[in-house]
């Protein structure tokens, strides 16, 4: 294996690399049963030999054409505005996501923003003028009187009632902080 973590190309995914005198924890190991001479609990030492495959799946190693982590996303956080149809964003309802840190890496931003939209919901993330922010703004009803409710997507009666003036939705205002690696 060179030194920059890639895989050497005589190697292939299927041969088996010893480690010497490496800590580790086949717990976390996404095929136990491919690591020969280690039980399956605890930490053990010496010598053991893994699949180079297994250890792509992990990210311990990549493929030469592969690139390193290269994005860290660092937090995500939200603010719920009220939200009129016709005069825009009002109040801040003291709603929202706090900030939350996330310390998730990923290869490409593209991965990242699905990453965000499949563990959060949110879409359609635009660069904000500082470097590392991205923003995106999402309609939200209020169905937090109602049981397994909170900040929901607005039914069709909803966003029609709104657009009428006749009923309220709001704009939740999501943040997420990056950076390159």
């Amino acid at each position: 294996m060179a030194k920059d973590g890639t895989i050497d190309e005589e190697l292939t995914r299927e041969n088996t690399i010893s480690i010497e005198g490496f800590i580790w924890n086949t717990e976390g190991l996404p095929h136990p049963d491919s690591i020969e001479g280690i039980g399956k609990s605890g930490w053990r030492s010496g010598m053991v030999k893994v699949k180079i495959s297994d250890l792509e799946k992990m990210g311990f190693i990549r493929k030469p054409e592969e690139p390193a982590h290269s994005f860290f996303l660092e937090s995500i956080d939200s603010e719920i505005m009220e939200d009129s149809y016709e005069e825009g964003e009002g109040s801040y309802t003291g709603c929202g996501l706090p900030m939350t840190p996330l310390a998730e890496k990923f290869r490409s931003k593209e991965e990242m923003l699905k990453w965000v939209e499949d563990n959060y919901g949110f879409t359609d993330f635009e660069e904000n003028e500082s470097p590392g922010i991205m923003a995106t703004t999402k309609t939200v009803a209020n169905h937090s009187s109602e049981q397994n409710g909170g900040w929901m997507e607005p039914t069709e009666k909803e966003v029609e009632l709104w657009k009428l003036g006749r009923g309220k939705l709001y704009a939740e205002n999501v943040t997420i902080r990056y950076h390159k690696t």
